[in-house]
């Protein structure tokens, strides 16, 4: 007997922002319909209906997807001991996620960008997205979750933009972000001028070892090799391209 296929609603949620990604691959964003994407998804339309009055919401079953993928893939058993090296890993993964998607995603993210209408309306999973990274790389402390979602939302979008301009190797990507995280780490996790608490599995971080877990002095932060088949954290503690 054939397996029956769940109808769950993170199940059709899932099936309905698979197929958007297959049908932006072919066409843009603003000349897509909800029944369109219904029926590449083989869902009623007024089943889908039920679960959104439009398709502004399917872009936020988009950005929720991508972040639920990151979170089944990243593991932290072998994370740096450093705040901002695991957001930058968790960052790194998430575009790592995309990957298979490139060509549909910068489609839909340079959408975003003329439709000031549905970015305002998924600016809570833009802010939920954020805080999921925040809380895989263990660096959800400090400030208020809601403004250190806000500040880190910040710095994610300008990575996306970095990233629907970059190669495959993502050297502007991994610049944009490096350079940003390293811009907002005060405000992420000191406040009052104190120093962050340290979450490290063992001793702190040596000084110099950044620089050899990724093998990059900063005057070559504009070149990048090509991205590992391990990822970026693997790749960071054998020498990888990170951008210092």
């Amino acid at each position: 007997m054939p397996k029956q296929r769940s109808n769950s609603p993170a199940d059709r949620e899932t099936m309905l922002a698979r197929a958007a990604l297959r049908l932006l691959a072919k066409e843009e964003w603003a000349k897509l319909t909800l029944a369109a994407i219904a029926r590449a998804a083989k869902l009623p339309l007024r089943d889908v209906l039920v679960l959104m009055g439009s398709k502004t919401a399917v872009a936020g079953l988009v950005l929720r997807m991508l972040a639920r993928e990151t979170a089944s893939r990243y593991s932290a058993d072998s994370a740096s001991d450093d705040l901002r090296e695991r957001l930058f890993d968790v960052t790194m993964m998430f575009f790592d996620v995309q990957a298979a998607h490139a060509a549909a995603l910068k489609k839909f993210y340079r959408a975003l960008q003329v439709d000031p209408v549905t970015l305002l309306a998924v600016r809570g999973d833009i802010l939920g997205i954020a805080g999921e990274l925040l809380a895989l790389a263990e660096a959800d402390f400090g400030l208020s979750p809601r403004l250190q979602a806000g500040v880190f939302a910040g710095v994610l979008i300008r990575a996306v933009s970095a990233w629907r301009h970059d190669e495959a190797e993502m050297g502007k990507t991994m610049a944009q972000l490096d350079g940003d995280l390293r811009r907002v780490e005060r405000l992420l996790w000191r406040k009052h001028g104190t120093a962050a608490p340290d979450l490290s599995r063992g001793s702190p971080v040596p000084a110099g070892e950044t620089k050899e877990r990724w093998g990059r002095p900063r005057s070559q932060k504009k070149s990048a090799a090509a991205k590992p088949a391990g990822g970026w954290r693997r790749a960071g503690r054998r020498g990888g391209s990170r951008p210092r």
